[in-house]
């Protein structure tokens, strides 16, 4: 039987395939169903959420889930503390951002003190590293 990962919210095809091609079965969800989530979790193994809610009552009843990852970088809508007791860790998608549209790179609340050029949202040697990852799951 393939271990389940339960894909809350839209990811990309792409991403998804990626998943399935590593013979994991997905379960996917729409964000905010709360009960088709909590439900997806109970025999996880994986946690794919965007911004639905994880509660700490569907991180205990979740006893397989081993890994959430957290498509985006904000993690307010998950139970750290839960997955911390668990000792399960959570990822998060840092790059999710990478490709902001130009008029935020270029607004006044991103350019530097006294000047008019833009601040830099990562170094070069993150822009390299990201544009060339070596990781494998």
């Amino acid at each position: 039987m393939p271990q389940r990962i339960a894909v809350v919210g839209r990811v990309h095809a792409a991403g998804l395939d990626r998943l399935r091609d590593a013979g994991f079965e997905l379960v996917e969800v729409a964000d905010g169903e709360l009960e088709a989530t909590h439900a997806a979790m109970r025999e996880a193994i994986g946690l794919v959420v965007r911004t639905s809610p994880i509660t700490a009552a569907m991180i205990e009843d979740a006893r397989a889930l081993r890994v959430v990852a957290k498509h985006g970088v904000g993690t307010d809508n998950i139970a750290l503390q839960a997955l911390t007791a668990r000792r399960i860790p959570c990822a998060i998608t840092l790059m999710a951002n990478r490709t902001e549209p130009r008029w935020i790179r270029s607004s006044p609340a991103m350019t530097s003190a006294g000047s008019r050029q833009a601040a830099p949202t990562m170094s070069p040697t993150h822009n390299r590293a990201a544009d060339r990852p070596s990781w494998s799951a």
